[in-house]
């Protein structure tokens, strides 16, 4: 078995039948690999998901997972995958982290004599083995998703689905859960991640996968997707008043500009994606007419966000 999720021609309705979340879509994960499902709202990142782990049924198509179709084998593929979605839905705060993974223990049946070592391990694995007697309810919001990760490893499974594992937490917290998600990567747990963090996906995903309206618009590494855009475009930030952004757009429709960091002034600082044929106008531009010169404009490297924001053509007026 060459891939472990395999997607061909696949699509889904609305309950109502009157239009398509996902449009006869194709695309295959490779064993080990973490691999990125990204997109904006509505773009059916969520419905994809829940359709690779048996938990919605497509209309079209085929699904396979593990090299068994996920309308006929959904119970041996339950078996070998599990998930975790952003949040604290399905935490019981009265327990303790041990209490609360052998509950999960004994539904998998795993075997009681190893039940005490592996509830260790797998505290161990996520940090959170000091908190093994601490009740859930005293758990910061990453511990809760660091403790809900712990869960889903339970029956050590081959794919291991994560829903905007990171939506809520502090950047402390954040940052420990991508590590303990780069390890679980390490030990060959295929990793299926959706995400509204371009930054977040570009650190940890193999190859990303991305969604325009249920359909894929692109499918390939971060780093390449960043290199193909930076062989065409240049990076510019500047700190412009609020004013000039209407006729900076007016002036040059096709540069992509996004608003980097909010400021109690009638300035503001912005991104701007500029093809390179476009620079020298550009930057001569922004000297004449806005009156800012080269040592208020800084050069920057492209990231993955800016690779969304172009093929998405998200603009602020």
């Amino acid at each position: 078995m060459k891939n472990i999720i395999c997607v061909n021609n696949m699509s889904k309705r609305y309950k109502n039948g009157s239009e398509e979340i996902l449009k006869n879509i194709s695309f295959e994960v490779n064993y080990g690999e973490t691999f990125g499902i990204l997109g904006g709202n509505g773009a059916g990142k969520s419905t994809l998901i829940k359709i690779l782990a048996t938990m919605l049924l497509h209309d079209s198509g085929d699904v396979l997972v593990l090299d068994k179709n996920v309308i006929d084998q959904y119970e041996y593929i339950k078996n070998h995958i599990n998930f975790v979605f952003g949040g604290e839905n399905g935490m019981y705060f009265r327990l303790t982290s041990e209490e609360y993974l052998k509950y999960f223990s004994l539904l998998y049946k795993i075997d009681s004599h190893t039940i005490g070592s592996k509830i260790d391990h797998l505290l161990k694995v996520v940090g959170l083995l000091p908190y093994k007697n601490n009740k859930i309810e005293t758990f910061s919001k990453g511990m809760i998703q660091r403790l809900h990760i712990a869960r889903s490893l339970i029956n050590d499974p081959k794919i291991l689905f994560l829903d905007e594992p990171t939506i809520g937490l502090d950047p402390k917290g954040t940052e420990m859960l991508k590590n303990v998600i780069r390890e679980i990567s390490k030990n060959g747990v295929t990793v299926i991640l959706t995400t509204h963090y371009m930054i977040e996906a570009e650190n940890l995903c193999d190859r990303v996968l991305f969604l325009n309206k249920g359909e894929i618009e692109l499918i390939n590494s971060p780093s390449n997707l960043i290199n193909n855009l930076s062989e065409k475009y240049s990076k510019f930030e500047l700190i412009i008043k609020k004013s000039m952004i209407t006729k900076l757009n007016t002036a040059f429709p096709e540069i992509i500009i996004k608003e980097n960091k909010k400021m109690n002034t009638d300035f503001t600082n912005i991104n701007c994606i500029c093809s390179h044929h476009l620079n020298s106008k550009f930057l001569k531009y922004l000297e004449v007419e806005c009156k800012i010169n080269d040592s208020f404009i800084e050069s920057k490297k492209m990231n993955l966000e800016d690779v969304f924001l172009y093929h998405f053509d998200l603009k602020i007026s």
